[in-house]
């Protein structure tokens, strides 16, 4: 296959994957419940697609921080990515919950 090609289906494959995203239901409830505290993201995701995922899901104004390892050089479970977080939420470290989906990456 060309990379002309290769370019072109792996185009079609981030659309299709773009056009599957979906927020499960109780994402909605548990970020209301959650509205009187300061939310963030942490993610191993590149920032752009993240981004572009939590805006047109609608959630993206509901963080005041969207931490991304290729913006901090480090990945999830590194304990820097979490203390910049904790910086850009102005709070103390020991003072933040985490809630992840991942055992391996996230703790």
């Amino acid at each position: 296959m060309s990379a002309e090609a290769a370019d072109g289906r792996m185009g079609e494959v981030l659309e299709a994957y773009e056009a599957a995203w979906r927020l499960f239901d109780d994402v909605i409830p548990s970020l209301d419940s959650l509205s009187d505290r300061p939310l963030g993201i942490i993610t191993n995701g590149n920032e752009a697609q993240q981004t572009k995922k939590l805006k047109k899901l609608g959630i993206l104004d509901r963080f005041a921080a969207v931490i991304t390892s290729e913006t901090v050089g480090v990945a999830k479970p590194d304990e820097k990515i979490f203390a910049v977080a904790a910086d850009q939420l102005r709070a103390p470290l020991g003072a933040c919950v985490m809630v992840g989906d991942d055992w391996a990456c996230d703790v």
